[in-house]
């Protein structure tokens, strides 16, 4: 991995600000194997790994598409952190988490807020949501799993689709540092193929972008704890610290060496509407838009 002088100079000094006291190797790893996961905001990891930067706002948008809105559903809220900071909300407001740990955390959060969340981790792929045909005036999913067809169903016509996706060609400096070269093959989820999808279910795009912006790990207790979060990122149903142990110990060294451990992500946004009826192709959703798509 090759850092510029200016990212390895910036690296390096947030590095230090972060290891002020001697953090040795085994504390790292022990502190993050530790540290509860609740959410999905991680605070944990604030000022231990840097913040992607992408060339959009999702929370403008989201905000934008809300003023004329009077209903919304939030597909996979974790728990509940980015919704709740949205206040005020549509008159009817729902939400859906498919992580069990999440659940109640974002009852706890949104229920207060007269927002209904729903469990699905019965169905964590969202195949079948719980709601009628044409029940909200905007759907928003930010790296939850979605099925073009079901998103449609739930749609009012001239509703709209907002998502932010993590694309499936992203980290793979992080995946391969712990699993090999190749040791993984790439899902292919980009924006393109979601996309065809959303065209396929029915819908207009009107907005798509991508991007492959790069973020930063501090100390590799921050690595641990978002492996924790997200082990499926090296093919596991949970993450071992023991197993990787070795590997972990070289990214600690890394990062001393270097100052950080940066990895290059992908990310892309869509909008997309429900047309009238009218103006819908008479054709049936193919396979692919009734595949659910995956969390990021």
């Amino acid at each position: 991995m090759v850092l510029t002088a200016f990212s390895r100079r910036t690296c390096r000094t947030l590095c230090e600000r972060r290891m002020t006291n001697t953090y040795t190797f085994d504390t790292l790893i022990r502190d993050a194997g530790e540290a509860p996961l609740e959410g999905w905001d991680f605070p944990y990891l604030a000022g231990r790994k840097t913040d992607i930067e992408l060339p959009w706002d999702y929370t403008a948008i989201i905000r934008s598409r809300m003023e004329h809105t009077d209903s919304m559903l939030d597909l996979g809220t974790g728990g509940g952190e980015f919704l709740s900071s949205l206040a005020p909300f549509p008159f009817r407001t729902c939400a859906t988490e498919g992580y069990p740990p999440n659940v109640g955390v974002a009852r706890k959060r949104l229920n207060p807020l007269g927002i209904e969340v729903h469990d699905t981790t019965a169905d964590p792929s969202n195949r079948h949501l719980p709601f009628t045909d044409g029940e909200f005036d905007l759907v928003i999913d930010r790296h939850d799993e979605y099925v073009a067809a079901e998103v449609f169903r739930i749609l009012r016509a001239g509703g709209h689709f907002v998502t932010q996706q993590c694309g499936g060609y992203g980290e793979v400096e992080l995946i391969e540092w712990f699993t090999g070269k190749d040791a993984i093959k790439p899902l292919d989820w980009t924006a393109a193929v979601a996309v065809g999808e959303l065209r396929e279910a029915g819908f207009r795009i009107t907005n798509a972008q991508e991007a492959y912006p790069e973020y930063s790990f501090l100390d590799v207790g921050a690595v641990v704890y978002d492996l924790r979060a997200r082990p499926w990122n090296v093919g596991e149903k949970d993450f071992s610290v023991q197993k990787y142990r070795d590997r972990l110990l070289a990214m600690h060294e890394h990062i001393q060496k270097h100052g950080c451990f940066t990895v290059k992500d992908q990310r892309f946004l869509i909008e997309a509407v429900k047309p009238p009826a009218s103006a819908r192709q008479k054709t049936q959703p193919s396979r692919s838009a009734d595949a659910p798509r995956p969390r990021g």
